[in-house]
């Protein structure tokens, strides 16, 4: 799914991805996979203006992250949230969200995602005023 959504097949993208949700959605217990996914998933309805759908995979993605106190995949939902509302024009929001995606890649060290994500949070102050 991940290579189709890089590619912009957004088609089979959604297609992977809903079957990898498919199939790991008998799993008990946490499945950092399945969130994962749920997080890709919402990426992909975010190029395809699917903004609802997205939104309720992010809400999801987000709440079982934090009880599982995966702060990696929060702080990634939490970037792709500040994405859905900054294409929803509140930048106020997105630009929160971004901030708080940054302070949690930096606290868990997930270096690879504290460059994109401070990149976001300056192109969007930037854009701001």
């Amino acid at each position: 799914g991940q290579v189709y959504a890089e590619e912009k097949d957004y088609e089979q993208a959604v297609s992977y991805f809903d079957q990898s949700l498919a199939v790991s959605s008998g799993a008990e217990g946490y499945d950092r996979v399945r969130t994962a996914t749920k997080i890709s998933l919402a990426d992909v309805w975010l190029g395809t203006g699917q903004l609802r759908e997205a939104d309720s995979l992010l809400y999801d993605a987000l709440a079982i992250a934090q009880k599982e106190e995966d702060w990696v995949l929060h702080s990634a939902a939490l970037f792709y949230k500040g994405k859905l509302l900054e294409r929803m024009n509140d930048l106020d929001s997105a630009y929160l969200f971004y901030e708080q995606a940054l302070a949690e890649a930096q606290s868990v060290e997930v270096w690879t995602s504290v460059k994109e994500f401070a990149l976001k949070l300056s192109d969007l102050a930037r854009e701001m005023g």
